[in-house]
């Protein structure tokens, strides 16, 4: 019997951090300003929310306690989102987008969120390490930002 979680291809659809060309790094100059914006709204809102006396602790229980609650709130939504797409298509029964509204919302659009969730939690895991490190949400928000930036530029397509 085969899993049919395992025999996704992933590589297609997350071409991950490539080398630039000249024009792909004129797209990432041109986007980062936007991602950078993004990850510092973003964490600042999640890291202000997220304040909990573990926080100030040190050892790895706190760190994953902090990590998981930060994690949860970057990921929620698209987890929920993904739950709903793929549950009734591992069931045999169809895209959950396509069933639940038109096939303009599937597609594409729905297989790249599957990849995107472990993207998500590597980037919360880097940001909750980066602030429990610096006490501040700026150098993790731009770290993230200029990865984030670097896997959309270096994956897009150019004519």
């Amino acid at each position: 019997m085969k899993v049919k979680v395992f025999t996704l291809d992933f590589r297609f659809i997350w071409p991950f951090f490539r080398l630039f060309s000249f024009e792909r790094f004129i797209q990432f100059l041109v986007y980062i300003p936007v991602f950078a914006i993004f990850f510092l709204l973003n964490n600042s809102k999640i890291f202000a929310s997220n304040r909990r006396p573990e926080a100030r602790l040190s050892g790895g229980k706190a760190f994953f306690s902090n990590w998981y609650h930060n994690a949860l709130s970057m990921v929620g939504g698209i987890l929920i989102i993904v739950l709903i797409e793929y549950i009734p298509f591992f069931l045999g029964i169809g895209p959950g987008a396509d069933l639940l509204f038109t096939p303009t919302f599937g597609g594409p659009f729905m297989s790249l969120l599957i990849v995107f969730v472990p993207q998500v939690l590597v980037f919360s895991l880097l940001c909750t390490y980066i602030y429990k490190k610096t006490g501040n949400v700026f150098t993790g928000a731009l770290l993230v930002a200029s990865m984030a930036c670097w896997i959309v530029t270096g994956g897009s397509a150019i004519l």
